[in-house]
């Protein structure tokens, strides 16, 4: 089996044993206690991570559970992103005093730059969905404060 192997089907050179214990390893179980479970010796785990068709299925996993990992962590950045924007955008647009308005539009100027800037390198854009309606709102601040900085 090759390193191109489909990520979605484990390997069918394997015994059910070896999966499991595959398994097992990538989900950080300890060699003791997968032959304890699996109810071989755990010098046949060593022997088996000599095996190519063994340690492809460990890379599959591995690779499966990373990508799995990513697209989770991508899912949790988003929420987070939205609950922060959602409470930064309801005090810039509700806020009547001019300094928490100001903060909140500074800190979303942030966020932007921010999130553009990993955008930009990831070629993924966590904020495409609110980019728009921030900067419409930030500069709707700005303009409110260039008078008020010119009065000053």
């Amino acid at each position: 089996m090759n390193s191109e192997s489909n990520i979605d089907s484990p390997s069918n050179e394997l015994s059910e044993p070896q999966l499991r214990a595959a398994r097992m390893i990538a989900m950080g179980e300890v060699y003791n206690d997968i032959a304890s479970q699996l109810d071989i010796d755990r010098t046949t785990i060593y022997r088996w991570r000599k095996q190519t068709a063994f340690m492809d299925e460990l890379s599959r996993l591995s690779r499966r559970a990373s990508e799995e990992s990513c697209d989770h962590l991508v899912r949790d950045i988003s929420e987070i992103n939205d609950i922060i924007l959602g409470t930064l955008l309801d005090v810039a647009q509700n806020d009547g005093s001019g300094g928490a308005r100001v903060s909140a539009a500074r800190a979303l100027t942030e966020l932007v730059e921010r999130a553009e800037d990993r955008a930009q390198r990831a070629e993924y854009d966590v904020m495409r969905d609110q980019s728009g309606e921030i900067r419409g709102l930030l500069e709707e601040i700005r303009a409110e404060q260039s008078p008020q900085s010119n009065n000053e």
